[in-house]
């Protein structure tokens, strides 16, 4: 039949009588043909005896129905892409539901195997299919062209790798287009500089939220590819997923991205936008037998611009001064621009005037209310009731602006039915009373809990690290002395001293999330990593806690100033539900200064769990008050009033699915039908993540490790850790390192330093204590292990066994924190603090090869790891003639481009810097291209988040399984990162992954694990084979093909 997937070749034909035999003859028109989808069009030219299905014919030779079916391709392949460029430039397509199928991309680094063909053929009939069925369908197709299998053939040819890449590129390329697949090629090639420069600036901005780090560790090294590779990356018998050799264990400083940030997030509260249920039906339902008779709905404003000028014009004033006395980084130069420009936009929106997304959040809480409540609608509409729909505001111009644009949002026809009430300060801006504000300015039991809070040793530590990213050293610690003293008169603020000046900026960066479609959503996100943000928000929570919600015990001065909300709506809600009511519904407009005593006093559960002692501290873990739930923007209450009716209504309904931003609890939100064995691989991979990780840092390295890593799914005990245990068989536990104690234990010769507290914490060798449940026979979750005597009687015998103290210093630092303060500080100090399982490690994405994205950091004698600027990506590879590093101690190739190693320190301006030489796993490339392909000639960002939530997430992506683990994972984690910044609107990234079972060729192999080419292969009977250079004996199996093991099929050869 020809080479086709998917697509029926249909010929026309002529029929002519031959008056000889007295028969009907038909002739195939050469000329015509057609390709179609359709069956039912198939059967209908089929009945009506014009068409023919092509099939090879028995009485005719094969080789003339084959070179019959060729001619045909070469008449109708152009002719089809033809019609797909057309399509797409056809401007009806915006108008159409979106289709985004994604096979996944290949490497270009020799030809096609059927394979890559088994997934392009089917890729394509779906995309064809979608488009028959009138959706605008993404079909796209780029390159995966970073990584070892381009450097490797190109180092068999001695060809640099660009080259041989593009002469790839363009064969490959040809090869699908022989396919008649219509792709949209004008994509992304993950190495064009174009492309890789965002991928290094994701990096940036993974490193700048604390997802980024670098540390000594034991890595999977390949001695015949000779670099690192991923634990996925490695078979049950050992071997390396590429070059088949046996994995060694090798001590190499690695770049590392925190995957563990994800496993588990605990709330990180904001003044962020709100965030809606998909839609009202998924609230609560009313109670059977019960009819609605009327609601209450208290409001904060949308979302808004800055209100006063107190913190931009402190944070402008801070950076004049700075400017002045020439302590700028090359950061904070750029931050003097990113707060102008942030400025200018707040001051053309109108101070504390309602932003774009304001606006939207109050029409859809309109559209949320019609559907929600659209019985009562229906009756005042169809009855032609005089019922009405009250609408208040607090006369501040942002709740007006929220008014109208609730009304905005309003079904037309049921705006005729607002009735606009006179603006209600005294009730809807009741925090404006002289008690209250007396009470926020004078209450010193208020200060001093707040200023207990806030001024943390680590607090302080933390703004200094913020502000060193914008001033130099010697500036920062003028301020710590108090040197400057900067005050706004207007709003009496100013700034004395680091804590101040980054509690300005932060409110900055609070208020940019309310502006994203401004423009300035993420401008100040750069100047805080996700640990710092976290830890602001809970600063932020804990003022709005003690200032306006439960605060101490038995404090009511916020729930006596809400009371007259309350009462009026009690009032109201008795009103409205008689039978002659003349509303139906009243809506007010106030501020969070009234929504949260508001809710304080109502004591909804979890939202306002409880008040506090006054010896004790509002954290999260003892307290469930977050303000990203109670206090959002446009954060609204709203109670509905039922009669009772004896009927069953019958209505169905769920409960509101919260959006979790957790890779492991996310498994669950994916399609069962298509994810169900992906979801268990991962889950089954990813383990049970109901622990937290920590690091101990060692106080004299080894030259091997920098410190030692263990899980607890009990962080409260780390302040009772006096001791660790690492098993016998643990890189450490070596002969030159050990000592025996008097007691005849066996301890390291070194201490490790509690990550807190800072004492030294003794080293045991022992493997009878506690390492976790065995993932492996005979083989443990950990290998290290700490000792808290107070709670465990293993470790309290041990302890007494061996003369290990017992006694905790109460008064050393963290000694009274709770859990979450315990973690963040962790966090913040980049000695774990996360949640995640034992099983799980973080991703390794250094890698000792030239072929690859260089990590964008310099090494600087004086400054330490420095991130290359924004403005100077990307990062080039440099052309290198020895592109095989001739050692094999774990170097980069690019350690030889001497020139292009030497760099300036771009924080200190050393001129004898040097550039990092690893270069990035390949699976950071192709991590995030999903995205880059929605907006692919995009130069200012890595694509533009309105642009690309308009199409993602991907609908159908399809490729092989054995991608389950490492791929689908990270791209699952780059996925949810960007959702944490709020440029992604969708958690996952696919939809449906339909996984492609293995296409396999048969291998030859070396003892040695090395594959072999078929030209190199010397058969000397129907089981035997040996090389035919060495005459080595090789083995021969079956395996998935790929263009490592030199065993793919290329699909000419099927074609021919």
């Amino acid at each position: 039949m020809g080479f086709h997937f998917g697509i029926y070749t249909v010929m026309i034909w002529d029929r002519k009588f031959n008056s000889t035999t007295g028969h009907f003859v038909d002739f195939p028109k050469r000329d015509h043909a057609i390709f179609t989808n359709s069956t039912d069009a198939l059967q209908s030219h089929w009945q009506m005896g014009t068409y023919h299905l092509n099939k090879t014919i028995d009485s005719e030779p094969k080789t003339s129905a084959i070179e019959r079916t060729k001619e045909i391709e070469r008449h109708w392949i152009p002719k089809l892409l033809d019609e797909h460029e057309k399509y797409e430039i056809d401007p009806e397509n915006n108008n159409k539901e979106k289709m985004y199928v994604l096979p996944m991309f290949p490497y270009p680094s020799g030809r096609l195997h059927m394979g890559h063909v088994r997934v392009y053929t089917l890729s394509d009939t779906l995309a064809r299919y979608y488009r028959l069925r009138g959706h605008r369908v993404i079909h796209c197709m780029g390159w995966d062209a970073f990584g070892l299998p381009a450097e490797n053939a190109a180092f068999e040819r001695s060809e640099e790798p660009i080259e041989w890449t593009k002469k790839n590129i363009a064969y490959m390329k040809q090869q699908i287009k022989q396919l008649a697949c219509s792709f949209d090629w004008k994509r992304a090639t993950t190495c064009d500089p174009n492309y890789y420069k965002w991928t290094q600036y994701i990096f940036l901005m993974l490193y700048r939220e604390g997802l980024v780090y670098q540390k000594k560790a034991a890595v999977n090294w390949d001695p015949v590819d000779q670099t690192v590779l991923a634990d996925e990356q490695i078979d049950e018998a050992g071997r390396s997923w590429r070059s088949g050799s046996i994995v060694e264990k090798k001590f190499l400083k690695q770049w590392f991205i925190r995957t563990r940030a994800f496993t588990q997030t605990a709330f990180y509260s904001t003044k962020t936008p709100y965030k809606p249920p998909s839609a009202a039906l998924d609230l609560p339902p009313p109670p059977p037998e019960y009819d609605l008779v009327c609601a209450q709905i208290f409001t904060r404003h949308g979302s808004r611009a800055l209100e006063g000028r107190k913190y931009d014009t402190l944070t402008k004033a801070l950076w004049i001064q700075a400017k002045e006395e020439n302590a700028l980084t090359e950061l904070g130069r750029q931050f003097g621009n990113d707060l102008q420009y942030f400025v200018d936009v707040n001051d053309q929106i109108g101070r504390g005037e309602l932003s774009e997304l304001g606006k939207h959040e109050q029409q859809g809480l309109a559209h949320r209310v019609a559907e929600r409540l659209l019985p009562l609608f229906i009756k005042s509409l169809l009855r032609n009731e005089s019922k009405s729909i009250q609408v208040v505001s607090s006369n501040k111009s942002r709740t007006k602006a929220s008014l109208r644009a609730f009304v905005e949002g309003l079904p037309p026809s049921v705006v005729r039915l607002v009735d606009h009430q006179p603006p209600n300060p005294s009730l809807l801006f009741f925090h404006d009373n002289a008690r209250y504000q007396t009470y926020l300015k004078n209450d010193r039991r208020l200060k001093n809990k707040l200023k207990s809070i806030e001024r943390q040793s680590y607090s302080k530590q933390m703004a200094r690290d913020i502000l060193e990213q914008l001033y130099r050293p010697s500036f920062i610690d003028k301020l710590v002395d108090k040197q400057y003293c900067l005050t706004d008169h207007e709003s009496d603020r100013s700034i004395r001293n680091e804590f101040d000046a980054v509690r300005m900026l932060h409110a900055l960066y609070l208020i940019g999330s309310n502006l994203e479609q401004e423009g300035v959503g993420c401008l100040f996100e750069k100047y805080f990593s996700k640990n710092q943000s976290a830890w602001y928000a809970y600063l932020q929570d804990a003022k709005d806690y003690y200032e306006k919600g439960p605060g101490f015990l038995n404090q009511t001065i916020t729930y006596d100033m809400a009371q007259i909300l309350l009462d009026e709506f009690l009032v109201d809600s008795d009103e409205c539900s008689q039978i002659d009511a003349k509303h139906f519904l009243r809506v007010r407009f106030g501020h969070a200064e009234g929504i949260i005593p508001f809710i304080a006093l109502l004591k909804i559960p979890i939202l306002s769990d409880k008040q506090t002692p006054p010896k004790e501290i509002y954290t999260y873990a003892n307290n469930g008050w977050r303000g990203e739930i109670i206090s959002p923007m446009s954060a609204n209450i709203q109670w509905e009033i039922f009669r009772y009716h004896p009927r069953h209504h019958g209505r169905n309904s769920r409960p509101e699915d919260e959006k979790i931003l957790s890779l492991v609890d996310n498994l669950d939100t994916l399609d069962k039908d298509d994810w169900q064995t992906l979801i268990n691989i991962q889950r089954m991979w990813m383990g049970d993540c109901n622990g937290v990780n920590i690091q101990f840092k060692l106080k004299i390295p080894t030259n091997e490790f920098d410190f030692l890593e263990t899980f607890t799914t009990k962080p409260e005990t780390l302040l009772n850790v006096t001791h660790l245990y690492i098993r016998s068989n643990h890189k450490l536990a070596r002969a030159d390192l050990i000592e025996e104690t008097k007691a005849g234990a066996k301890r390291l010769r070194t201490d490790a330093v509690h990550p807190l507290t800072g004492q030294p914490l003794p080293i045991f060798i022992n493997d009878d204590a506690d390492f976790g449940p065995k993932i492996r026979a005979n083989m443990s979750m950990l290998n290290v292990q700490i000792g808290t005597p107070s709670t465990n009687p293993f470790d309290e015998a041990f302890a007494r066994q061996h003369n290990i103290s017992t006694i905790l210093d109460s008064s050393a630092p963290g000694q009274t924190m709770d859990v979450e303060t315990l973690m963040a500080e962790l966090r913040s100090r980049g000695l774990g603090g996360y949640r995640t399982s034992g099983k799980l490690n973080d991703w390794c994405i250094s890698r000792q090869r030239y072929w690859g994205t260089p990590i964008p950091m310099i090494h600087c004698k004086n400054c330490g790891v420095v991130p290359v600027p924004e403005n100077e990506l990307p990062v080039q590879l440099p052309p290198i003639e020895n592109i095989k590093s001739s050692s094999r101690t774990g170097t980069s190739p690019l350690a030889n481009a001497h020139e292009w190693l030497k760099t300036q320190c771009p924080k200190c301006g050393n001129q004898e810097a040097k550039r990092e030489t690893d270069t990035m796993d390949t699976f950071v490339d192709s991590s995030w291209y999903f995205l880059r392909y929605l907006d692919n000639e995009n130069t200012k960002k890595p694509f533009e988040p309105n642009i690309v939530n308009q199409s993602m997430p991907v609908d159908l992506y399809i490729g092989g399984l054995e991608h389950a683990l490492t791929h689908l994972f990270v791209a699952r984690f780059i996925q949810h990162f960007m959702y944490s910044k709020g440029l992604c609107t969708s958690i996952e990234p696919f939809k449906r992954f339909i996984p492609i079972g293995m296409v396999q060729g048969k291998t030859y192999k070396t003892l040695s694990g090395q594959y072999v080419r078929k030209d190199q292969v010397l058969t000397i009977d129907k089981d035997t084979t040996a090389h035919s250079l060495t005459k080595e004996p090789l083995q021969i199996n079956w395996e998935k093909m790929s263009k490592s093991k030199y065993n793919g099929i290329d699909p000419e050869e099927i074609i021919d």
